[in-house]
């Protein structure tokens, strides 16, 4: 086994850990021999202090340092060069021999570096009047070489940092190369965590507000670099951090490093805790859901917000494209249709066309004046009708409203229920969905649909006619959206291959649904139904399907039409080619044959009586 990280737990002993290949330099400070110099046992980052011993009586010798020591732990060299990683955290355990409190006004530095790229980090505790803070800031240069300072902070509650208690601190650094526009190009992050002996953690962690220019040395095959303009320090007075945001830190009579122990300072090339809060460049995922794959153009592993990405389904032999999954959302409100009952109903022979006369007064305040408004219809929820639906082609506001529908309706009668619907309408969303998701449009110039993900029109997708930025987004669909209601779920679908995808804020996932090459299409004459077992969008070459024909009561199963023939049932079809198929049902009617008995021929028969057979024609 490899040399240990040793990690403080108050007086009671320690836990061990492996240095492992992300660490960049661990400080143990366990010498005995030398102790001006802190001894790097990764590398060979070695570095010195002012102070001459080290502390016993727990675990390993702790590195004593005094809030006004200039020089406790510095180190010459170690993250000069920022790893290739991009990234780095500086770990360190520390116990106060003076507590930290409210009222001081004064700062205690943590850590600070500076490089000649004009990067710098410092983090440090800070004591106001009321409260005990944890600040970190970096300056750097961005892209335009303007140069930027910015910091966050986070109060601690307990207006404290407590004395004769193993602390842990962590201040971490991630940088985005923000001139790389078509690899990694974000903004970077840098945060900075308190960790209390009783495993209470404060964070203050924070994104740049601009891209920024990392200064690469490319002789380095290329490595990132930073350049030294000062040393590496840990808990020291440091004069070279200058007055920053708000007078903060203090003139340098109020500044001061960490007075007591500090131990295990590991320095590492990859972050050892979440930048909480901060954001990521989005990236966008492909989920292939059947036999094909997908290509995105450009094909990268993040791309910037507002980036367009095209995307390609590409299926497998004998397989084809259905469709791409979006988007999904939630309706905030319900769909508009009007209800109403029965009067009376004519129907007019000559015109082909039925006017109802309805109990309600809807007309023009719930229903528009038809024909000069949008196209409305009709469907029956109750009589003979029920279930049947017919357009509207004319309405009047007269002292008993009227609806006029184009064909037949006189079998309505009195107090036969109705609703009424417009046959494209808006609903609102409640997600913000346009124009990211899906772009803002009108008049069908797209092909998006929506599918229903819940509620009583689960399964079922609707033309999106229009979608419209908004608060709140509203889509305009057509068909009978009878039963949508607020909260119902959804998909966004469209065909289109390729199609082009808007890249968010935050990562998104796009769903491409492949399915099989034929399809099969079953009707019905009579009165029965067609079991499909498996019942699926579409079928790959040479499938079973298996059709089982199930006649309603008083009605039987006579055969089969269309691209299969014969009566057997259930039935078997083999998929090599799109199938579209009738079931034909007969209703069931009795046939009586009188048979008699007579002399025929000359040739006399026995005397009988006369006898009657009663076939069904279903057994003949």
């Amino acid at each position: 086994m490899g040399q240990l990280i040793i990690i403080p737990s108050g007086q009671a002993g320690a836990l061990g850990i492996e240095i492992g290949e992300d660490v960049i330099a661990y400080y143990p400070f366990e010498e005995v021999d030398n102790l001006k110099i802190i001894k790097d046992c990764k590398h060979n980052f070695d570095g010195e202090t002012a102070r001459d011993s080290r502390v016993e009586g727990y675990v390993l010798q702790g590195l004593p340092v005094i809030k006004t020591g200039t020089k406790n732990f510095e180190v010459n060299k170690v993250l000069d060069e920022i790893p290739a990683t991009k990234k780095f955290s500086v770990e360190l355990w520390f116990n106060l021999s003076e507590k930290i409190v409210v009222g001081e006004h004064r700062t205690y530095t943590i850590l600070s570096k500076q490089w000649t790229s004009g990067m710098r980090l410092y983090a440090y505790f800070i004591s106001r009047l009321e409260s005990v803070q944890l600040h970190i800031c970096f300056e750097y240069k961005d892209i335009d070489a303007v140069s930027r300072t910015e910091s966050t902070y986070v109060t601690i509650p307990q207006g404290y940092v407590l004395d004769g208690k193993w602390h842990r601190c962590v201040v971490q650094l991630d940088l985005r190369d923000g001139t790389d526009t078509t690899g990694e190009a974000w903004y970077s992050k840098f945060g900075v965590y308190f960790i209390t002996n009783a495993g209470v953690m404060y964070y203050a962690c924070k994104d740049t507000e601009y891209f920024l220019n990392i200064p690469m040395n490319f002789a380095l095959e290329p490595q990132v670099i930073g350049g030294d303009l000062t040393n590496f320090k840990l808990a020291t007075n440091d004069s070279t951090i200058p007055i920053i945001v708000d007078g903060l830190p203090f003139s340098s009579s109020d500044r001061y490093g960490l007075e007591g122990i500090i131990d295990e300072v590991i320095i590492r090339q990859v972050l050892k805790e979440e930048l909480y809060g901060c954001t990521e460049r989005p990236r966008l995922y492909v989920v292939i859901l059947g036999p094909g794959t997908v290509i995105k153009e450009p094909e990268q592993t993040s791309y910037l917000p507002n980036n367009i990405v095209t995307l390609t389904a590409i299926p497998n032999e004998g397989c084809r494209f259905r469709r791409w999954r979006i988007a999904e959302g939630t309706i905030q409100s319900g769909i508009k249709e009007v209800y109403g009952s029965v009067n009376t109903a004519t129907y007019n022979s000559e015109l082909d066309n039925t006017t109802i006369e309805i109990k309600e007064d809807l007309v023009p305040n719930l229903i528009p004046i038809i024909p000069d408004d949008e196209n409305w219809k009709l469907v029956f929820t109750s009589g003979a009708l029920i279930g049947q639906e017919f357009n509207i082609i004319a309405t009047t506001d007269d002292e008993l409203d009227t609806i006029t529908v184009a064909g037949d309706a006189s079998e309505a009668i009195e107090n036969d229920t109705f609703y009424c619907y417009p046959t494209e309408q808006n609903i609102e969303i409640k997600e913000d969905l346009v124009p990211v998701y899906i772009s803002s449009y009108s008049d069908s110039e797209k092909n998006y649909k929506m599918k229903m993900t819940s509620g009583v029109r689960e399964g079922e997708y609707f033309n999106i006619v229009s979608a419209i930025d908004g608060t709140p987004d509203i889509f305009r669909i057509s068909g009978n959206p009878h039963g949508i209601a607020s909260d119902d779920t959804f998909i966004i679908t469209i065909e289109d291959n390729p199609t082009t995808v808007t890249i968010p804020q935050i990562d998104r996932t796009v769903y491409a649904e492949f399915g099989g090459e034929y399809k099969i299409t079953v009707s019905v004459s009579g009165n029965g139904y067609v079991v499909i077992n498996p019942e699926k969008e579409d079928y790959g070459p040479n499938e079973e399907v298996e059709l089982t024909a199930i006649p309603t009561e008083g009605w039987y199963f006579a055969r089969w039409e269309g691209d299969i023939s014969g009566s057997d049932n259930p039935e078997t079809v083999i998929m090599d080619d799109n199938k579209d198929i009738t079931a034909v049902f007969l209703e069931k009617e009795d046939h009586i044959y009188i048979v008699y008995e007579s002399e025929a021929d000359g040739e006399q028969s026995p005397e009988v009586s006369d006898v009657i057979y009663i076939v069904n024609e279903e057994e003949e």
